[in-house]
């Protein structure tokens, strides 16, 4: 797996000893409306532990763990989902992942534009995801689709998506900034389980590198999100 990035600066490589505790970390925990908070830091096992002790996942055919994650002094893992074994995360279906108000937010590696690469789907709710074509995407309701073609972002380095639902919008970030934007006044929720890294079974399989996501029930602002994705670089 090639050599992931934050902006210039590598991650692969950075001595364990050197990382500790994000402030990008602490921050998520503390942030209000935070349900779950998947940081993928197992080595072993089939548990995706929740940070915030709410909805744990399962590893579903193995994705790879242990992987150098996305904050650059972080000691925290990443995890590789796999189109050869349609790898991936799956959290079960709870009241708690159907909120009135949404945000979704994750880091995804991308390192070549032959298969999307997703932060989280639930059903025909939402999907957020890199685009085949290195651009970003957030649909809701299989109707409220935004997406967003920046600098190609499957480019080997880490990079930052969070989809928001405010009642009025839905609002889609990369890199700390807004892309898009749709009206949207709420997610019709499903029973399916929340997966994480890929969709499926039944769709699209990932390939990539994914980490630290965060699952809220408010609608972050635009300066809240800037704001942590400011930290992922800082001690």
């Amino acid at each position: 797996m090639a050599v992931l990035t934050i902006g210039a600066q590598p991650v692969y490589g950075l001595p364990t000893a050197k990382r500790k505790l994000s402030q990008y970390a602490a921050a998520v925990l503390s942030t209000p409306g935070l349900v779950s908070y998947w940081r993928f830091g197992e080595t072993s096992g089939s548990c995706a532990v929740d940070s915030a002790g709410t909805n744990p996942g399962t590893y579903v055919n193995g994705p790879l763990l242990g992987l150098p994650g996305a904050l650059l002094y972080d000691p925290n893992t990443a995890i590789g989902c796999q189109v050869s074994t349609q790898s991936y995360v799956s959290v079960a279906d709870a009241a708690s992942l159907k909120p009135s108000r949404l945000t979704v937010m994750g880091w995804v590696g991308a390192t070549s534009n032959a298969y999307y690469s997703y932060v989280a789907r639930k059903g025909y709710a939402f999907g957020l995801r890199l685009e085949i074509s290195g651009g970003v995407l957030f649909h809701l309701n299989s109707g409220a689709v935004l997406s967003s073609s920046p600098t190609n972002l499957a480019d080997g380095g880490w990079h930052h998506l969070a989809g928001v639902m405010d009642g009025t919008y839905a609002l889609l970030y990369a890199d700390g900034s807004q892309v898009g934007s749709a009206n949207c006044s709420s997610v019709t929720w499903d029973a399916t389980a929340l997966v994480l890294g890929a969709n499926v079974p039944g769709g699209e399989p990932g390939n990539d590198s994914v980490d630290e996501v965060a699952y809220f029930n408010a609608a972050l602002t635009a300066t809240q999100i800037s704001a942590l994705y400011s930290l992922a670089s800082q001690r």
